[in-house]
């Protein structure tokens, strides 16, 4: 796993890239992915509105605090 952040450091950024595996040396892991899944999601979403016809791969869910009824809501949405 540090390899990979390693690998995308440049793009992530120095304090970034320290931070990530700082927290990976230190199994906090979930602090890592934080890191991870914010520069994945920025990516995602510029590449994704690259392509034509975006509106039609997009579903917009409401959701002001998580609980069960959400889950049920992505669950039909996704299936």
């Amino acid at each position: 796993m540090a390899e990979a952040i390693e690998r995308i450091g440049k793009r992530l950024g120095g304090l970034q890239t320290k931070q990530a595996l700082q927290h990976l040396a230190n199994d906090a892991v979930t602090e890592c992915f934080s890191i991870l899944l914010s520069y994945y999601d920025k990516h995602y979403m510029k590449a994704l509105h690259n392509r034509d016809g975006v509106e039609s791969l997009l579903t917009t869910i409401t959701c002001k605090k998580p609980g069960a009824s959400n889950l049920t809501l992505l669950t039909h949405l996704t299936s």
